[in-house]
């Protein structure tokens, strides 16, 4: 996230955001609102897939004990979920995100946008709330590793 921020990417919750305010202002239509968000997703998924494949799955971090086991129970964890539970945890992961985006966004200089970026997604991540873009990779990691016949 922190990249997308600072190179000025698109980050999926930031277009919610920002498209959400721009779409009940009247500035933008829904048509525009659904072709960003769809393009923001699907870009932000592949961005997500490519950075596990890349970082975590071709060097092998994820492949041996425990962090097989990790990312094995933290998928199959979220996936046996209920959708209220889930949704309930998506609501303050998507508060702490629009947040983090909008401080990254307003401050100033590169260490604020760093500090400003980094606590609410801090508290997200320890918190275990739910989050579509955080939750690829778990399932994408899951599904390489029981591919290989690592996972159960």
């Amino acid at each position: 996230m922190h990249f997308v921020v600072i190179f000025g990417g698109e980050f999926y919750s930031g277009n919610c955001m920002f498209y959400g305010v721009g779409f009940f202002k009247r500035k933008v239509s829904g048509m525009q609102v659904m072709w960003s968000l769809w393009w923001s997703f699907f870009w932000n998924f592949i961005g997500v897939w490519l950075c596990a494949w890349l970082l975590c799955y071709m060097t092998g971090v994820m492949a041996t004990e425990p962090q097989l086991s990790y990312v094995i129970r933290g998928a199959q964890g979220k996936a046996s979920t209920s959708f209220v539970t889930t949704f309930s945890k998506a609501i303050p992961a998507n508060i702490l995100i629009c947040t983090s985006i909008q401080m990254g966004i307003s401050a100033r200089d590169m260490t604020g946008k760093l500090f400003a970026l980094h606590f609410p997604l801090t508290m997200h991540l320890v918190c275990g709330f739910e989050h579509s873009i955080t939750n690829i990779d778990w399932g994408s990691a899951r599904r390489r590793h029981q591919h290989l016949g690592l996972g159960r």
